[in-house]
């Protein structure tokens, strides 16, 4: 099955659509970790090019380390709008923890 995905039309200029989008993955220890030097270990380690190919790759992701990209085709009409940057976040990443959103959209649903 040939299968690709489109960003969806929000109006008739086409230069001025943008890709919602977000950052799927966020590597981060605590300051007060007592394994410091194991924690940026990590991190390197999964930064490396061929690790972040690979988990782009099987997620169908689109990457922020540098040189990895995503040869998928079914995404490829999405690869333009992550280079001009047109890309918007996902409107959930505005809205605070402690409003549970899940149950208020299944609510209006």
């Amino acid at each position: 099955m040939e299968l690709g995905f489109f960003p969806l039309p929000t109006g008739n200029d086409e230069q001025a659509a943008k890709l919602v989008s977000g950052i799927d993955t966020l590597l981060a220890f605590s300051e007060s970790t007592p394994h410091k030097k194991e924690a940026e270990e990590f991190i390197a380690f999964l930064l490396k090019p061929e690790n972040s190919k690979q988990y782009i790759t099987e997620q169908t992701l689109f990457s922020a380390v540098k040189g990895v990209t995503q040869d998928d085709p079914s995404v490829a009409e999405l690869l333009p709008f992550f280079k001009s940057g047109r890309v918007i976040d996902f409107a959930d990443h505005y809205i605070p923890k402690a409003v549970q959103l899940n149950s208020i959209v299944q609510a209006f649903l």
